[in-house]
């Protein structure tokens, strides 16, 4: 199915087309030139009853089961997108502060988040007992040769094979970020600080977890018990 805008502008190169060989007399420029607003389709969040059964599943015992439980922590605890988890180096952790500080891969603004005390420890335990020895300034590598940083979609693999174990559906990684956001809204969180928090550049991205907020969403709205249906009267 074709957008509003979508359509708009093709009738729009149309009817100039139309125009300029003759075909009509107006082009119909002004009537065509109205802002379409931008249609948001809103995802819905990953559950945290299926993120907790499968990080329970992750031996992590093993390096690798080390290396992923960190990963998918980031995304289910801080909201991190896959690709800022990709990309993350060592100089961003300052264990002193306990804060993660970074540039965004998507909009190129800084961001700092706390070191949490879960996310701390699950990435000390990979970077002492499971990262492999590398010069390399990525945190997250490869456990086989040649080692180097994990690729951009390694994040999304890792959480759908652990998924495909529990018996879950597969799931974007994106979910957690999503997941962290709505938790966010509904704990009362203002919708300026989860922005903060995400790293939106602006607060309409954010918006949409107000709209997943579907308890709160029915607390607010009006009540019309006692008024009569349309047309008739009150009894």
């Amino acid at each position: 199915a074709h957008s509003i805008d979508t359509i708009r502008r093709g009738l729009k190169k149309f009817h100039l087309y139309a125009f300029e060989t003759g075909i009509t007399e107006y082009s119909y420029q002004n009537v065509l030139s109205f802002t379409v607003p931008p249609e948001y389709r809103i995802q819905k969040p990953s559950q945290q009853d299926d993120i907790a059964k499968i990080l329970s599943i992750i031996d992590r015992s093993t390096p690798k089961g080390k290396r992923d439980y960190a990963i998918i922590l980031l995304g289910a605890v801080l909201g991190l997108r896959a690709v800022d988890i990709v990309n993350l180096r060592r100089d961003e952790i300052n264990w002193a502060t306990g804060e993660i500080v970074l540039r965004q891969e998507k909009t190129g603004k800084w961001l700092a988040l706390p070191l949490t005390a879960d996310v701390g420890i699950s990435l000390q335990d990979y970077i002492l007992n499971a990262r492999p020895k590398s010069n390399e300034p990525y945190i997250f590598l490869r456990m086989r040769a040649p080692i180097m940083r994990i690729g951009k979609i390694t994040p999304y693999t890792v959480l759908n094979t652990y998924a495909e174990k529990v018996g879950l559906p597969r799931v974007q990684f994106h979910g957690l970020r999503r997941m962290v956001g709505t938790n966010l809204v509904i704990e009362g969180i203002p919708v300026t600080t989860v922005a903060q928090v995400l790293g939106h550049s602006s607060i309409e991205p954010t918006k949409q977890y107000i709209s997943l907020d579907s308890p709160r969403l029915k607390e607010c709205a009006l009540d019309f018990s006692g008024l009569p249906p349309y047309g008739g009267e009150r009894s």
